[in-house]
C-alpha cells in the first residue's frame, strides 16, 4: 500500500539509469511486454522481472529465480570441467593408437579419445550422452556390449572380449577390448572405463601361421 500513487523513480532512484530502468522505459515506449533477469545486490538474489505495458501504466511482476540460476551455474561449471578433462585426456592419449573411452552408470558415453571419435565419424558433442545403439552399432552387437557394461557396473568386475566392427570409413577390423569399473572414494561403481586395441593384423598373422602349420603337418 505504501507504493500506491507514488512515482517509481522517486521510490527507487537507484534504478533510474540502471539496466532495469532502461528496460522499463523501452517497454513503455515500444508498448511490448518483456522479461529481464537481474541480480539484486541488496537482496543478494536473482530476480526475473516481467512487464506488461498499456498506454496508461506498466504492470511489473517479479519472482525469485536464484535457485534456478545457481543450478545453471553448476551445470556450466560441470560442463567446463568435463571439457577441460577431455582436453587433458586427449593430450595424454594423443600418441596412442588404442581406443580409450568411458561410460556412465547408464552405459552412456562420457568420454572418447580422438582415435575413437574418428572411427565413429563423430565429434564429442555428437557422442556424449549416447548409448552404443544410438551410435549406430549393429543391434545385436550393441545389445551384447550394453549387457557387458551393465554387468561391470553391477558386479564391479572387469569384462573382456573381441568383436568385429566396421567404422565410419567402411573398414572392418577386429577389436580386442576390456571394460574396467570406475570406483569412487566410497567404493561405489560410478562408471566404466574401456580400452580397445585393433588386432586385425595379429589375428591374420596367427591364422596364416596356423594354416602354414597345418600344411607342413600334412
Amino acid at each position: 500500500e505504501q507504493l500506491l500513487g507514488n512515482v517509481l523513480w522517486d521510490l527507487f532512484p537507484e534504478i533510474v539509469n540502471s539496466e532495469q530502468g532502461h528496460f522499463y522505459r523501452r517497454a513503455m515506449a515500444a508498448q511490448i511486454p518483456g522479461t529481464l533477469e537481474i541480480y539484486h545486490e541488496r537482496l543478494e538474489r536473482w530476480l526475473e522481472i516481467r512487464v506488461f505495458p498499456t498506454s496508461q501504466m506498466l504492470s511489473i511482476f517479479s519472482r525469485d529465480i536464484s535457485e534456478r540460476k545457481e543450478h545453471e551455474a553448476e551445470v556450466i561449471a560441470l560442463t567446463r570441467r568435463i571439457h577441460d578433462q577431455a582436453r587433458m585426456f586427449d593430450a595424454i592419449h594423443a600418441n596412442l593408437s588404442d581406443l580409450v573411452y568411458a561410460f556412465d552408470r547408464d552405459a552412456r558415453v562420457i568420454y572418447a579419445n580422438k582415435v575413437l571419435l574418428e572411427l565413429w565419424g563423430r565429434s564429442m558433442e555428437e557422442t556424449a550422452g549416447r548409448t552404443l545403439s544410438e551410435l549406430d552399432y549393429p543391434p545385436e552387437l550393441a545389445a551384447r556390449l550394453h549387457d557387458q557394461l551393465l554387468r561391470v557396473i553391477s558386479t564391479g568386475e572387469s569384462e573382456r572380449g573381441e568383436i568385429v566392427f566396421k567404422g565410419a570409413g567402411g573398414v572392418e577390423d577386429i577389436h580386442d577390448y576390456i571394460y574396467d569399473p570406475i570406483i569412487d572414494s566410497e567404493g561405489n561403481v560410478v562408471g566404466v572405463a574401456g580400452t580397445t586395441r585393433l588386432v586385425t593384423s595379429s589375428r591374420r598373422a596367427e591364422r596364416a601361421a596356423r594354416q602354414l602349420a597345418a600344411i607342413v603337418e600334412s
